[in-house]
């Protein structure tokens, strides 16, 4: 997982990496043009909440339910905004 560091712009990443199980509790995001930008929240334990952006290559052990609502009159992409340094959605 990823979260932000700061509010500055560009954006700067801190990655984390979980090597215990995990509950996912929830998943929202959007898949625009063909790429997930999705967020989770998961708990370890009674203690330890996480959240932040999924990462490649992040595994289920046994069942994720993630229902995906396909749009098709949406047509939307990311441009990535010169200015911020940062990739906007918006209208393809």
């Amino acid at each position: 997982m990823h979260y932000i560091r700061h509010t500055d712009f560009p954006p700067d990443n801190e990655f984390v990496n979980i090597e215990k199980p995990l509950e996912l509790l929830s998943v929202s995001g959007i898949i625009a043009d063909g790429t997930p930008h999705l967020h989770a929240v998961v708990s370890c334990g009674k203690e330890e909440v996480y959240a932040g952006h999924l990462e490649d290559k992040c595994e289920v052990a046994y069942l994720a339910e993630i229902a995906i609502l396909r749009c098709d009159s949406l047509d939307m992409c990311r441009k990535l905004d010169q200015e911020r340094k940062v990739c906007l959605l918006g209208p393809k």
